[in-house]
C-alpha cells in the first residue's frame, strides 16, 4: 500500500514501474493519495447537504468516497485529523453510503453494500430510511449516521481514480472510476486528449493489454463500459450492432467480455491519440 498524505494546494505523483506508464500515477493540486485513488475534502467550499456534495464530487469526474478497508479508513481519519482545525467548525464529512427506504446502507457509485464499516458509539439501530454516512470530527472521524438534508457546519470527501495513464501502439487509456452513463461517458472522453472517445477494442493483443492496465487499476471499479469494432465483436461471439462492451472480472481471469446496454451506468475507459512527444517511446506492452 502507498500511504502518502498531501497537504492542501500541493501535487503528489508515483511514477509506476511500468514500461508502458506515460504518466504515474497522479493527483491534481489539494488532493491526497492513497492506493491508486485520490480524495478531496471541501474545505474551501461552502457547506453541503449529502445530495450537493455528490453533486459538487460528480463536477470533479469523482465521486462521494467509498471506504472499503480498514487499511482505507485509517488513512483518511489520520488526513482529515491533519486537515480540519477546530477553526474550520465542522460537524462532519459525508461519506457516499446512504440507506434507501427500508434497505440497508449502501455505496452510492458502486452500489455496493458496505463491506466495512467504523461506527462510532452508539452505533445505529433501527430503519435508516433517507440517512447518510458521514465521518465525526469529535470521535477522530468514527462513522456516524445523519440526515442527507443537514447542510450547516458539514464538509464532503470525493474519490476519483488517480490519473493513470498507459499507452499501447498509436493510443493511451485512463480509467475513469466515476459511473457514468453513454452521454457523459463520450463528454469526458472527448476531453482527456486528441480524438477521444470510449476505448474500442480491436484486436485481442489490444484486449490483453487493456485487461493487463485494468488489473493495475482501483480495486473498488468492478465493471468497465468499453467498445468493440464489428469484426471483433463476432469473434468473441457477442451480439452484433450493440455498440457498448463490459468487462467484468471472473475467478478465471480478470476481465471477461459481455454484452451491456449502453443507458447503463459503470465505469469507463477512454482512449485518445498518443501525444506525439512520446511517440518514439517504446511502451507497447
Amino acid at each position: 500500500m502507498q500511504f502518502l498524505p498531501v497537504a492542501r494546494a500541493s501535487l503528489i505523483i508515483v511514477f509506476g514501474l511500468s514500461s508502458s506508464a506515460v504518466l504515474g500515477y497522479s493527483c491534481s493540486s489539494g488532493w491526497a493519495y492513497y492506493d491508486k485513488s485520490c480524495y478531496y475534502v471541501s474545505l474551501d467550499e461552502d457547506f453541503a447537504g449529502f445530495d450537493s456534495a455528490k453533486d459538487s464530487c460528480g463536477h470533479k469526474d469523482a465521486y462521494l468516497a467509498e471506504v472499503n478497508s480498514e487499511q482505507e479508513n485509517d488513512f483518511l481519519k489520520d488526513w482529515l485529523q491533519n486537515e480540519i482545525t477546530e477553526s474550520d467548525d465542522v460537524e462532519g464529512v459525508w461519506l457516499g453510503a446512504w440507506a434507501k427506504p427500508w434497505s440497508s446502507f449502501t455505496w452510492d457509485n458502486s452500489k455496493d453494500y458496505l463491506p466495512f464499516h467504523d461506527w462510532a458509539w452508539p452505533k445505529p439501530a433501527g430503519v435508516q430510511n433517507g440517512k447518510a454516512i458521514m465521518m465525526d470530527p469529535a470521535t477522530a472521524y468514527q462513522w456516524r449516521s445523519q440526515y442527507r438534508s443537514k447542510v450547516t457546519k458539514m464538509l464532503y470527501l470525493c474519490e476519483a481514480c488517480a490519473l493513470e495513464r498507459k499507452c499501447f501502439n498509436n493510443s493511451c487509456y485512463r480509467l475513469h472510476c466515476k459511473t457514468a452513463d453513454q452521454s457523459t461517458r463520450t463528454t469526458n472522453c472527448a476531453l482527456d486528449g486528441e480524438n477521444g472517445s470510449v476505448a474500442k477494442l480491436d484486436s485481442q493483443e489490444e484486449r490483453d493489454f487493456v485487461k493487463t492496465f485494468l488489473e493495475g487499476g482501483n480495486d473498488e471499479v468492478k465493471a468497465v463500459f468499453v467498445a468493440a469494432s464489428d469484426d471483433y465483436r463476432r469473434a468473441l461471439g457477442l451480439i452484433n450492432g450493440n455498440p457498448c462492451m463490459v468487462l467484468r472480472p471472473s475467478k478465471d481471469g480478470w476481465y471477461d467480455e459481455t454484452d451491456e446496454f449502453c443507458t447503463k451506468q459503470g465505469a469507463y475507459l477512454c482512449e485518445f491519440d498518443r501525444p506525439k512527444a512520446n511517440k518514439t517511446d517504446d511502451i507497447h506492452g
